[in-house]
C-alpha cells in the first residue's frame, strides 16, 4: 500500500490512545510520512542550459521589459531536494504551491558597453493576474561600462491564488543596453502549511 501525507489531526486521529491495537504498521509509516513532508524544507538549484557567457550574453535592449532567460537544464542544476515538492522552475518560471513560503535567490553577470555614469536597470518579479509585480529592485552598474558586474537578489515570498495560478517571471529593463549571463536561480521552500 502507498504511504499516505496526513495532517495533524489525521494523524492524531490514526495513533489514538490503542486500546483495541487498531494501530497498523501502514498507520506508523502514514505518520512517519507525515511528519517528514510537514517539516515544509526542500530545495532546488537551476543553471541555464544553452551556454549563455559572456560572449552570448542574453542580450537586452534600453528600455525593453525583458524576460531573464534560465531553461533550468544546466549541468550545475540541481533539483534532487525537492522532496515533495512541486518542480520549482521551468520554462524560465517560478513554480509554488499554495500558502507556502519560500526564499528565491537569483544570481547573474552583466555589463553595459556604453553610457554616462548612474546606469542601472530594474528587475521585478511579475505573478500576473491583477497583482502583477510583487517585488522589485533598482541596481545601478556602480563599476561603469565594459566591466563584468555580479549581481544577487535575495527574496522571501508566500504563494496565494494568483501566484500558484500564473507562476513568477522575472523581468529586467536596463536603462541603456544590457548584456546578461550565467543566470542562476535557487528555490528553497521555508513553509508548508499543515493541510
Amino acid at each position: 500500500m502507498a504511504d499516505t501525507k496526513r495532517t495533524q489531526t489525521e494523524i492524531l486521529a490514526l495513533l489514538a490512545d490503542n486500546v483495541s491495537g487498531d494501530i497498523s504498521e501502514q498507520d506508523i509509516r502514514d505518520s512517519v510520512v507525515s511528519a517528514r513532508a510537514n517539516q515544509g524544507g526542500g530545495w532546488a538549484f537551476y543553471t541555464e542550459g544553452t551556454a549563455i557567457t559572456q560572449g552570448t550574453a542574453q542580450a537586452i535592449t534600453a528600455s525593453t521589459r525583458t524576460k531573464l532567460l534560465n531553461d533550468g537544464l544546466g549541468g550545475a542544476t540541481h533539483a534532487g531536494q525537492i522532496q515533495d515538492m512541486i518542480v520549482p522552475w521551468s520554462s524560465d518560471k517560478l513554480n509554488v504551491e499554495l500558502n507556502c513560503a519560500y526564499n528565491v535567490r537569483v544570481t547573474f553577470k552583466g555589463e553595459i558597453a556604453s553610457g554616462a555614469a548612474g546606469q542601472y536597470f530594474t528587475i521585478e518579479l511579475d505573478i500576473g493576474g491583477a497583482i502583477g509585480v510583487t517585488w522589485s529592485a533598482t541596481i545601478v552598474f556602480a563599476k561603469g561600462t565594459s566591466i563584468e558586474h555580479a549581481f544577487e537578489f535575495s527574496i522571501p515570498l508566500f504563494a496565494r491564488s494568483t501566484f500558484v495560478a500564473n507562476g513568477g517571471e522575472f523581468y529586467i529593463t536596463p536603462s541603456v543596453n544590457m548584456d546578461l549571463w550565467d543566470a542562476r536561480v535557487l528555490v528553497g521552500r521555508v513553509y508548508q502549511p499543515d493541510n
